[in-house]
């Protein structure tokens, strides 16, 4: 699968955390012989990781930003000539009680998982026109659709972003494919480390929850996007993937 997918040219935003999805991403398409141009919020030292691994370069900025997103598509062009795959994993998180949610928490969730991806897909899809093609990826959230308290902006945030996954996919067949991938429970470094500090009894609940046992590993999101991204899933558009070891099906919900 992964021979289809040498010497073409990927973004991937949302990549600054070393234990998360993102990072995950941008280092299964870059050993698959990708170039890789990954985003991040904001520079630290910990982000500039990874920018070190092989086929990967390093950009910052904000995605809700129109002009960022436009600049971004440009990056990638200039410095790998093409832009074949636009993966995008951006995202803000609130969680608290929807009551005492201000409009400000509001905007800033939407900001960037809904208008964020918007606008990366529209500045990517109008490249991927003049070359011939391409692969959209949006990275949502299974609390897009599994009901979980306490994630009202997070939850509808990503239901928007399942919601123009197919819109676009519809609008922009058969040239660019459109899909999305939710990921369930994933050992990343906040979720390794909310499990490790829950009691024996809530590691117990955990494990009846997830038909798998465990939380995923984060490279799985990385294989599903390599998949999508490739020439063998090119009569796929417009569908969203799930990849949460059985969760969704359990019917016990997420970690509270």
């Amino acid at each position: 699968m992964l021979e289809s997918l040498k010497g073409k040219v990927a973004i991937v935003t949302g990549a600054r955390k070393p234990q998360g999805i993102g990072r995950a991403i941008a280092a299964v398409l870059a050993d698959a012989g990708l170039n890789v141009l990954a985003h991040g919020g904001r520079d630290s030292a910990r982000t500039r990781e990874t920018g070190q691994m092989t086929n990967v370069d390093m950009v910052f900025g904000d995605i809700s930003n129109p002009g960022f997103a436009d600049s971004l598509v440009k990056q990638a062009v200039n410095r790998f000539g093409r832009l074949d795959v636009m993966v995008n994993n951006a995202a803000a998180f609130h969680f608290g009680p929807s009551v005492d949610m201000t409009p400000r928490d509001w905007d800033t969730v939407m900001a960037v998982n809904l208008r964020g991806t918007f606008l990366c897909c529209q500045a990517a899809v109008r490249e991927m026109r003049q070359s011939g093609g391409g692969s959209i990826i949006n990275i949502s959230s299974l609390a897009a659709h599994v009901t979980c308290p306490d994630l009202a902006a997070y939850s509808a945030s990503n239901g928007g972003i399942n919601a123009l996954t197919r819109a676009l996919a519809l609008e922009w067949a058969p040239q660019i494919r459109v899909n999305a991938i939710s990921p369930g429970q994933m050992a990343t470094a906040d979720n390794v480390e909310s499990l490790k500090s829950g009691t024996p009894e809530q590691q117990r609940q955990f494990s009846q929850r997830v038909p798998m046992g465990k939380l995923g590993d984060v490279k799985q999101i990385g294989y599903a996007v390599a998949y999508l991204a490739s020439d063998e899933s090119s009569y796929i558009t417009g569908q969203i993937l799930t990849v949460d070891g059985g969760l969704s099906i359990s019917q016990r919900g997420l970690l509270p």
